[in-house]
């Protein structure tokens, strides 16, 4: 992802025995409006995501372990990971490792480049169906949670934004107008491979 002056790629890092080899949830963020570096913009992201209940989303066996900050420019700007140790307050087993929540990031802007996507590890078993299907008051209570999550970021200065990858575009990162979780479990098999 390009990363411009005045924003950030953010990396939320899960470990545990629902993510043996780890997992990462990514979005960007304008930071221009924070005169923060990377060590106090990781703190606030932890934070908020405590404040908003956020270890709801995932089991016990799952653990938010650190948060990645990346300033922009790609070629020279800071970073840091800002250790965290939020464990999952919802309910053990969780969906087979290769499983996750899938949310779409929206935005105002139209096309391919106005969307983007995020996947939450560790959802819990019990919450979903064998054909993939996460329960309806699940959902709401994820949805809840996430914007939340996104208003408390928000005061913060911390607004999350989808960066984009094409030099050639040479669009601006876009704000996230919202985080919307799918009805259907989303897989990513190379989780299982590694």
């Amino acid at each position: 992802m390009l990363i411009p002056e005045g924003y950030a790629q953010i990396n939320l890092l899960y470990t545990g025995d629902a993510a043996p080899t780890g997992a990462q949830v990514t979005f960007g963020a304008d930071i221009s409006g924070t005169a923060g570096d990377p060590m106090s913009i990781g703190s606030a992201v932890v934070s908020n995501y405590i404040s908003a209940s956020m270890d709801e989303l995932h089991v016990g066996a799952l653990t938010l372990s650190g948060v990645l900050v990346k300033f922009g420019p790609n070629e020279t700007g800071p970073f840091a990971t800002y250790p965290a140790d939020v464990d999952g307050s919802a309910a053990n087993p969780s969906v087979l490792v290769n499983g996750a929540l899938l949310v779409h990031k929206t935005t105002d802007s139209g096309g391919r480049s106005g969307r983007g996507r995020m996947f939450f590890p560790g959802i819990p078993e019990n919450q979903t169906d064998s054909d993939g299907t996460v329960h309806g008051g699940y959902l709401s209570t994820i949805a809840g949670l996430l914007e939340d999550w996104r208003g408390k970021l928000i005061t913060d200065l911390i607004i999350p934004v989808l960066l984009h990858s094409d030099p050639e575009t040479d669009l601006l990162p876009t704000e996230i107008t919202g985080f919307v979780p799918q009805a259907k479990l989303a897989t990513q098999r190379r989780r299982l491979r590694r």
